[in-house]
């Protein structure tokens, strides 16, 4: 039986005239009011292009007013209220788009819903979000931002480290893991179980014209939007600029820390997925 495998995605640089045939494209972002997904909303918007994003309450105006504020968006940007927990909101999104950011994720769970973990409102979700992707008839590809807690080169019985530490990696579920609480296996198992499912779907006959791809994220850094969430990920860099000499290179480094890989990407790494 073949063994479930993150595709390699390799990305080369347009010419003018592929840049000029691009600006008009439409993108959708579930849940637009987190970190990666309100700066990936500003560099869309910068670059001429329309964007579709959710939020799970309109009449939130701590969180629909920084988005409205930003370049361009009062006439490339268009929200809509959905709530992962309730995923068919987000086929008016997705409807008439060309590229498809999935960011978002349930970090608490909801209770009192038809969902009984963060893992099954997740993978309901996700699955939902591609088959509306799918249906389309515009969507080209979709882009989910996976987690490298997903992806480990701990043997899946716990006896050691595999040789080779590749994208056929994935982080054991039957095992536990010191240091952790409830909090951090229900999102490891969470992100590990909706991103194996979204690359099934890709890989099944219903996806045909649709492109997935899995962007594994590890700590992403740089300027946000919303000032709270800025000041948070200045606090993660601060930490971590112990363990690298050049402060300078730090969007372009990767730092060894104990018991996990943390690949440090800037927000243009998350915008050129979509080239």
């Amino acid at each position: 039986m073949n063994k479930l495998k993150r595709k390699v995605v390799r990305f080369k640089s347009r010419t003018k005239k592929e840049e000029k045939c691009q600006v008009a494209t439409e993108c959708v972002l579930p849940e637009g009011q987190g970190y990666v997904a309100a700066s990936l909303i500003k560099k869309l918007l910068q670059n001429g292009h329309i964007v579709h994003t959710t939020l799970r309450n309109l009449d939130d105006e701590s969180k629909v007013g920084v988005l409205k504020s930003l370049p361009n968006a009062t006439n490339n940007l268009v929200l809509f209220e959905a709530d992962i927990y309730k995923p068919h909101q987000f086929e008016a999104a997705i409807t008439g788009t060309n590229f498809v950011f999935h960011i978002a994720t349930p970090l608490h769970h909801t209770h009192g819903t038809q969902f009984g973990s963060t893992t099954e409102a997740s993978v309901t979700a996700t699955k939902m979000i591609a088959k509306f992707c799918a249906e389309s008839g515009t969507v080209r590809r979709l882009i989910y931002t996976a987690s490298v807690v997903s992806m480990s080169p701990m043997k899946d019985d716990g006896s050691g480290f595999k040789e080779l530490f590749d994208e056929s990696c994935w982080t054991p579920l039957n095992l536990s893991y010191p240091f952790s609480d409830s909090f951090v296996l229900g999102y490891m198992e969470s992100k590990t179980i909706t991103e194996k499912e979204l690359l099934k779907f890709g890989e099944s006959e219903e996806s045909e014209r649709l492109e997935v791809v899995s962007l594994v994220c590890g700590v992403i850094a740089g300027e946000s939007p919303h000032l709270s969430l800025a000041l948070s990920t200045l606090s993660t860099m601060a930490v971590l600029s112990q363990f690298i000499d050049d402060a300078q290179s730090m969007a372009d480094s990767c730092v060894l820390v104990p018991s996990c890989l943390l690949q440090i990407l800037p927000i243009t790494t998350v915008f050129t997925i979509l080239n």
